[in-house]
C-alpha cells in the first residue's frame, strides 16, 4: 500500500514540477512581455488591498529570549513575536529617559534581569523610527531620541520596565510599563512554540546567550516558480500605465521618465533604478516598505533583516526563519543615494524573480551543531568576537538542477563585520586568511 502511494505522490509531484515549467513558459513568452507599452498587459494587476504587508508584520524582531529566573530560552517564532509585538503596542508607558554608560560593568547592571523577555534585531533600529512603526507612544524628556538606536528591547517583568538596548554604544531607553504585565507573560507560557534551552557564557562572546545542545531542525522542499515582472513593475513605478518597454532575446527593460527597470530573464534578476518615492525628511525604513507593502503575499512571508548606512535588506522567511540564497533569492536589497544637486533619493533595488510556491512533503531533517559549539570552532580558527553581531538560524536556498524544486536547508547564519555568511562559509573564509597570515599570525 506504501509503495502505491509514493508512486501517487511521485506522479504527483511530476505533475506539479511540469505545471510550474508551463506557467514560466508562459509568462516569458508572453505577446504583452514585448509590447511597446506595457498598460494592457495583464490589466493594471495592481496589488489588491487584501494583500498588502503591514508594518507590524514586516518588522518584526528576529527572535525572543524568554528568562524565568535562571531558566533561559529562545524562540523565532514568527506568531508568538507578532502577539507579543500587538501586547507592547496596547500597552502605556511613563516617560522614557536615556542613559550612556562610560563603563561595561555598569551597563551590564542596568541591563541584568531576573524575569523577563528580550526581542532582537540585527542592526541598530532607530528608536524614533521604531515607534512610529508600531505605533508606540514611549516620550522622552528631552530630543535623545532623534539619535538614540536600539537592537534589543528587554522587558522586565520583575520592575516593570522596558528597555532599548544599544550594546555597542552602551546606551538604553527606558521607561516604566503602566500596565499589568501578565498578558505578556501569558502569551509566552501558553505559546504553542517549540523552545531552545539557552545558557549564559563568559568565554568567546562575553555574556550572550548560546545554545547548548544540539538542534534538530525540519528540512523543506518546494516547487518555485518565475514571479511575472508586472509584480515588480506595480510596486516600483508610480504610474505603471505609462511605463514602456524594450525587450531582447536575453533582457526586457522597462522605462518611464528617469526610471528604469531591467529584467535579466537567463538570471531570473530583477534590478530597479530611479527616484525613489519619499517625502522629507527621508526614512530608510518607510521609504524601502512602500515597495514591500505593494509586493504583497506574493513574495511569501518577507521581513527586514539587516541595515547598514543607505541599504536595506528584506527576506522571505519560512516558519520564522529567514532565507539565504546565492543569487539574490528570497531576497528584496535596497540602496539609496541621496542626490547633491537636488532633494530627490535614488535608489537602486534587487531580487528575484523565483519564489516559492508549492511545498512538497518530506520528513528529512537535520541536525545542527549548538551555537556555542558554532563560535569556539570559529574562534580557534581565528573569529575575531568583537565583530560577531548576530547569530541565528536560517534556511539555505538550494536549486536542485533541471526540476524546479528548491531546497530549504537549515544552517546556523553569522553576521560577522556587517555581513551575513553561512557557518561553513565563514569557517572557510577564516581558514583562508589564517593560511595568508605569515608564520601562522
Amino acid at each position: 500500500m506504501n509503495r502505491i502511494t509514493d508512486k501517487i505522490l511521485h506522479g504527483m509531484l511530476i505533475l506539479m514540477i511540469g505545471l510550474s515549467f508551463y506557467l514560466t513558459y508562459l509568462i516569458w513568452v508572453s505577446p504583452a512581455s514585448h509590447e511597446t507599452s506595457l498598460e494592457e498587459s495583464l490589466g493594471n494587476n495592481r496589488t489588491e488591498e487584501t494583500s498588502l504587508k503591514t508594518k507590524e508584520e514586516v518588522f518584526l524582531p528576529l527572535k525572543l529570549r524568554y528568562q524565568k529566573e535562571d531558566k533561559n530560552q529562545e524562540s523565532q517564532n514568527e506568531a508568538l513575536l507578532k502577539a507579543i509585538q500587538k501586547e507592547l503596542h496596547q500597552t502605556t508607558y511613563s516617560e522614557g529617559e536615556v542613559t550612556t554608560y562610560s563603563k561595561q560593568s555598569d551597563y551590564q547592571r542596568a541591563t541584568t534581569m531576573t524575569s523577563g523577555m528580550e526581542l532582537f534585531y540585527a542592526f541598530p533600529f532607530p528608536f524614533n523610527t521604531y515607534l512610529e512603526l508600531f505605533d508606540l507612544s514611549i516620550p522622552l524628556v528631552d530630543d535623545q531620541e532623534k539619535t538614540a538606536a536600539f537592537s534589543s528591547v528587554q522587558v522586565d517583568f520583575e520592575e516593570g520596565k522596558i528597555r532599548f538596548l544599544n550594546d555597542q554604544e552602551l546606551t538604553v531607553v527606558e521607561a516604566t510599563l503602566e500596565d499589568d504585565l501578565s498578558s505578556f507573560s501569558s502569551e509566552i507560557e501558553y505559546a504553542n512554540v517549540k523552545w531552545v534551552p539557552l545558557e549564559k557564557t563568559r568565554t568567546f562572546l562575553e555574556n550572550h546567550y548560546l545554545t547548548k545542545d544540539t538542534l534538530e531542525l525540519k528540512k523543506y522542499s518546494y516547487i518555485s516558480s518565475t514571479q511575472p515582472y508586472t509584480m515588480f513593475r506595480d510596486a516600483f513605478f508610480s504610474n505603471p500605465k505609462s511605463v514602456r518597454s524594450n525587450s531582447s532575446v536575453f533582457d526586457t527593460y522597462l522605462y518611464e521618465g528617469g526610471n528604469s527597470l531591467t529584467i535579466k530573464q537567463d538570471q531570473e534578476i530583477i534590478q530597479f533604478q530611479g527616484q525613489a518615492n519619499t517625502t522629507r525628511p527621508f526614512d530608510i525604513f518607510l521609504t524601502s516598505f512602500d515597495s514591500i507593502k505593494k509586493i504583497g503575499a506574493s513574495y511569501g512571508s518577507t521581513r527586514v533583516i539587516d541595515q547598514l548606512d543607505n541599504a536595506i535588506d528584506y527576506r522571505t522567511f519560512v516558519e520564522g526563519f529567514p532565507i539565504f540564497g546565492e543569487n539574490h533569492e528570497a531576497q528584496i536589497a535596497f540602496d539609496f543615494k541621496e542626490s547633491n544637486e537636488s532633494s530627490a533619493v535614488r535608489v537602486t533595488i534587487q531580487a528575484n524573480l523565483n519564489s516559492l510556491q508549492i511545498p512538497i512533503p518530506s520528513e528529512e531533517s537535520v541536525v545542527l551543531p549548538s551555537s556555542q559549539e558554532v563560535i569556539e570552532t570559529l574562534y580557534y580558527k581565528g573569529l575575531d568576537t568583537t565583530l560577531v553581531e548576530s547569530l541565528l538560524i536560517g534556511y539555505q536556498w538550494k536549486n536542485l538542477e533541471d526540476t524546479g524544486v528548491v531546497d530549504l536547508i537549515p544552517n546556523w547564519y553569522i553576521k560577522y563585520d556587517n555581513q551575513w555568511y553561512r557557518y561553513e562559509a565563514l569557517f572557510q573564509l577564516l581558514a583562508e586568511e589564517e593560511e595568508e597570515a605569515p608564520n601562522g599570525f
